[in-house]
């Protein structure tokens, strides 16, 4: 039992240094969250919505003429329509509320038959108290497995080629770096928990295999 501790310490630790870290940014500056409303983040370089000549704060207001309340129904709308031409009712970022839309057109890239604009949620800082920030923190590891039983299912295997190695890992983290010590937190809060659940997988190159055998 004593050997069954001190492998299960290391993920414990990475899983505990997830919730400092998500209690500490909700006490002080808030903890980033994606923006629930249709307003574009990040434009990925490449994509089809740099094509398009969307721009990040823009707010789609409609797609193909049905309205886009909130950023799930975009992201599902554009799942639907892989590789063909639709049309978005944008408001440019910046302008006031008043000003009339402007149209859009975006061939959204065909991703395994799924449409993929390329576009990433905006974010808002939220405050909270430390359950809070345990509770999104157990969200955050629920989706990762979530998406993790997906991928082994087949359900999702157009992602298995998103997937990246260390040097991918490095690279994202050195990108996360350059945008700012925010953005920079965020994703060693988001490794932290990646670090926690991959390592209790029962495959007997990591700690989740030796947990077994030790069981």
């Amino acid at each position: 039992w004593r050997r069954f501790l001190v492998i299960l310490a290391g993920p414990a630790m990475n899983y505990l240094l997830a919730l400092a870290i998500a209690v500490t940014m909700f006490v002080t500056v808030g903890l980033p969250q994606p923006d629930p409303s249709p307003v574009a983040g990040d434009i990925v370089g490449g994509s089809a919505a740099e094509r398009a000549g969307l721009r990040p704060g823009d707010r789609v207001l409609a797609f193909d003429g049905r309205p886009v309340a909130t950023w799930n129904e975009l992201v599902e709308s554009v799942q639907r329509s892989p590789g063909r031409p639709v049309v978005l009712s944008v408001r440019r970022a910046g302008a006031p509320p008043e000003s009339p839309p402007q149209p859009v057109t975006a061939t959204p890239d065909d991703r395994g038959g799924v449409g993929q604009l390329g576009i990433r949620p905006a974010r808002i800082l939220v405050h909270a108290g430390a359950g809070e920030a345990v509770r999104r923190t157990n969200a955050q590891a629920a989706s990762i497995l979530g998406g993790l039983a997906r991928l082994v299912s087949g359900q999702q295997r157009a992602q298995l080629r998103d997937l990246q190695g260390p040097v991918g890992i490095v690279q994202e983290i050195a990108r996360s770096a350059r945008a700012g010590p925010l953005e920079f937190v965020m994703m060693l809060w988001f490794i932290s928990i990646v670090l926690a659940l991959f390592n209790l997988l029962p495959i007997p190159a990591l700690d989740g295999g030796r947990l077994v055998f030790l069981g």
